[in-house]
């Protein structure tokens, strides 16, 4: 072995080990900020209290203004869409339909109901409307909700789970 590599290898070790220091500090400080809880003033909804999702009445056979945002809430025994000052209680056991989907399907649109708001077309590769038929008192009722993707996803498992049945949902794996 020559002199210069001798003298040489005490420095390549200590770069390593300089190198692998750095590299777990750096690590270690992106895995600490990722996980620092953030200020509750950055936090979605903050200023107005618990953030609520919106789901925007997009048609139907209610007594509610077209394009009303409200938020729905699910009880032990029904579901209510509540739009200030408008409310639709819809009870589990009377629903018929429930889907959502990137439209309103055929069969829905031809109901021979009294339509207060008719249904939107729509299309597409994302799904945006939560389409409910039910029935009471032997009158068929139809409340369609425009609703985002990600804030309807935590509503499907426990609409599931409270209703006994499970809501059609249009999958769009292919076109993602």
């Amino acid at each position: 072995m020559s002199q210069t590599s001798r003298r040489c290898r005490p420095l390549r070790r200590a770069r390593a080990a300089r190198s692998a220091r750095a590299s777990a500090f750096l690590t270690l400080t992106a895995l600490g900020l990722a996980l620092w809880p953030r200020p509750v003033s950055s936090q979605k909804g903050a200023c107005e209290g618990a953030y609520q999702p919106q789901f925007k009445y997009a048609g139907g056979t209610e007594e509610i203004p077209p394009g009303c945002s409200g938020t729905l809430q699910l009880g032990t025994d029904s579901m209510t869409y509540s739009c200030t000052p408008h409310t639709a209680v819809v009870p589990y056991r009377a629903i018929e339909t429930m889907q959502y989907r990137a439209d309103v399907v055929r069969r829905v649109r031809k109901l021979k109901v009294k339509w207060r708001l008719v249904p939107p077309f729509g299309g597409g590769h994302v799904n945006r409307y939560f389409t409910l038929v039910y029935r009471v008192s032997s009158a068929t009722h139809v409340l369609i909700l425009e609703v985002p993707n990600d804030e309807m996803r935590p509503y499907l498992a426990e609409i599931d789970l409270k209703c006994g049945r499970r809501v059609d949902v249009e999958r769009h794996e292919d076109y993602q």
